[in-house]
């Protein structure tokens, strides 16, 4: 009897850990704000997103070591624009990635765009005056399926190797802003040729 209640035990142990799935702690703080370059000028010149500007986060992964193409946006819950302080993300915590491992080692990255696009950022990537913007890929350890979730943010200074810094998003260009950009590029170079 003890031993198939012990077998019993065992079984189910195995059971509950095969559906355990690891998470992060996806939010960040006021020492993390993600920014908004409306004008092309530069991230110096960049302010934190305005409520206004809607927005999804979501949660592209693979497996350790994953080029950037090679990541898939996670099936969890997408992050969203926080609605009282601006360029924060609102997203619960802790956030589950769908299908990975609890303690395994991921390659992650947050990714930004216009709301209206839902999980299609690709789309919001393509189309003109659409905000969009990205972190760098990470390595990161995935916490246990209660949580509490690996942390992912740090702040604008610090250097962790498996935490993000905040990030900026842009407006997409429209095709006539690049076509004037290159023109004008091509007007200094033969300029500067013929002297």
């Amino acid at each position: 009897m003890k031993k198939q209640l012990l077998t019993l035990a065992f079984v189910a142990a195995a059971t509950v850990a095969s559906y355990a799935q690891g998470t992060i702690t996806f939010a960040n703080t006021i020492a993390s704000r993600i920014q908004l370059d409306a004008d092309g000028s530069g991230p110096g010149q960049a302010v934190n997103v305005p409520g206004a500007a809607a927005l999804n986060y979501g949660v592209f992964w693979g497996a350790a070591g994953a080029a950037e193409s090679a990541l898939v946006l996670n099936e969890g819950a997408l992050g969203t624009a926080h609605a009282t302080s601006a360029g924060l993300i609102a997203a619960g915590s802790p956030y589950v990635i769908q299908g990975a491992a609890v303690l395994s080692t991921v390659s992650i990255q947050i990714r930004a765009w216009s709301s209206s696009f839902g999980r299609d950022w690709e789309l919001a990537k393509r189309t003109d005056g659409a905000l969009f913007g990205q972190t760098d890929v990470r390595q990161v350890r995935l916490a246990a399926t209660a949580g509490p979730g690996t942390i992912i943010w740090q702040s604008a200074t610090a250097t962790a190797a498996d935490r993000f810094n905040p990030f900026t998003v842009v407006p997409v260009p429209e095709p006539s802003t690049i076509a004037l950009a290159v023109l004008g590029l091509g007007s200094l170079l033969l300029f500067r040729r013929r002297k």
